[in-house]
């Protein structure tokens, strides 16, 4: 069935939409995290090596 799919479809990119409008964690992101931003980046270039 096509509309069922294109229902869906629209369905997810609706709920994607929505999640950062959800998002109520009390947690700060990394940007407030200095070391542990720099351990990110460590790691990711030591994966590129």
């Amino acid at each position: 069935n096509k509309l069922g799919g294109v229902l869906a479809l629209v369905l997810s990119i609706l709920i994607l939409a929505l999640f950062p409008m959800l998002h109520t964690s009390k947690q700060r992101s990394m940007a407030f995290r200095p070391l542990s931003q720099c351990l990110l980046w460590l790691l990711a270039a030591n994966l590129l090596i």
